[in-house]
């Protein structure tokens, strides 16, 4: 993983400066959001979070384009022009469903949401009742997000039983198994030393 340590490296490595041309690059920052499959495995629904991703041009080539999330290589590469691009967002970064990501949302609905600022499922479920009440549409969009975290809720609650149903199987199965051998050991034990106390009664005589 890059550190801001080996920015610092490639500098002393190369004293003539890599990088020197950078001010000649064109740059453009945005925030992307990019899928976290833990966290979308543990909620059961795409989960998202904001990531920065950077684009860079070389004028007069068009087609050297390179576009991609940032590294820290990128920004201490960029760090000016970061930082001041930082400086110009209002909002925090987000984490949660896009809703363009929800089935039940039509894409007039999502940019309905969109020009409210509301951007994830978890946003819309969380808009307060006075929000609401000034737009019933609002509302519905709000029940709706809501609805759709309950049923994936159920949904995760009734994964997570069934997982630990199987488990409890999977243990009983082991355990059954066990016994079974357990019992035809002891069987066999008992076999052999019925044997052996026959043998001892026939050298007896």
């Amino acid at each position: 993983m890059e550190t801001a340590s080996q920015y610092q490296q490639i500098m002393v490595d190369n004293p003539n400066n890599p990088f020197a041309g950078d001010d000649g690059l064109w740059v453009r920052f945005e925030m992307v959001p990019v899928e976290d499959p833990e966290k979308s495995k543990e909620a059961g629904r795409t989960i998202c979070v904001d990531t920065p991703h950077v684009e860079i041009r070389t004028p007069g080539d068009r087609d050297n384009v390179l576009y991609r999330a940032m590294t820290e290589l990128d920004k201490q590469r960029f760090k000016k022009r970061y930082e001041e691009w930082l400086k110009t967002q209002t909002d925090e970064p987000t984490e949660g469903t896009p809703l363009s990501e929800v089935p039940s949302f039509k894409r007039r609905e999502v940019e309905e949401c969109r020009y409210l600022n509301i951007y994830t499922l978890e946003q819309l479920a969380a808009v307060s009742d006075a929000h609401v009440k000034k737009d019933r549409g609002l509302f519905g969009y709000r029940e709706r997000a809501r609805n759709y975290l309950d049923v994936s809720l159920r949904g995760k609650e009734a994964s997570k039983l069934q997982a630990e149903k199987e488990a409890l199987d999977n243990k009983f199965q082991a355990l059954t198994a066990a016994s079974a051998e357990q019992a035809a050991l002891i069987k066999q034990l008992q076999a052999q030393l019925l044997s052996m106390a026959q043998a001892a009664a026939e050298k007896a005589k």
